[in-house]
């Protein structure tokens, strides 16, 4: 009865998650000295129903709809490793995918303005030595005198 008193209702169903160890006993009472009941594979989602803060038990409902009390300290507010590492292989594989587009576009952006730039460099120096060619008509007509005997 002193046990049953000492529960705590939780007032919606929290989601909480097995410890990483390889499982976990449940038991049938809050306490151990309540018998054992079987057993939660690590990283199993369970519900926590109520918790009873003077055994430090939690009572669950597992994926298959039984019901057993464990320890608090064997659950955990975050998924366990073993759900959470495919998760996370996947953003890396994502990240990576994404990543690797980036530096094909890049490259890609690169060369074209690599392209660009030489082209610009050929129509500068073309630009350059027809300048250099009028100057030298523009010196020539305000000399005519030096440029036709030059010439000829």
């Amino acid at each position: 009865m002193l046990a049953l008193s000492a529960a705590t209702a939780v007032h919606a169903e929290e989601k909480r998650y097995v410890s990483d160890e390889l499982n976990t006993w449940v038991r049938s009472g809050p306490g151990d000295n309540y018998r054992l009941v079987g057993t939660i594979n690590a990283g199993e989602e369970v519900s926590v129903l109520q918790t009873n803060d003077s055994t430090s038990y939690a009572q669950i409902r597992d994926s298959n709809g039984r019901t057993a009390w464990i320890p608090l300290k064997e659950l955990s507010n975050e998924p366990s490793l073993r759900t959470r590492v495919p998760d996370l292989e996947n953003q890396v594989k994502t990240l990576t995918d994404k990543l690797n587009n980036i530096d094909v576009t890049w490259n890609q952006r690169t060369a074209d303005m690599q392209k660009k730039v030489a082209g610009s460099d050929s129509v500068i120096n073309a630009l350059k030595d027809e300048n250099q060619k009028l100057k030298k008509r523009a010196g020539c007509r305000a000399e005519e005198g030096e440029c036709g005997k030059s010439a000829a």
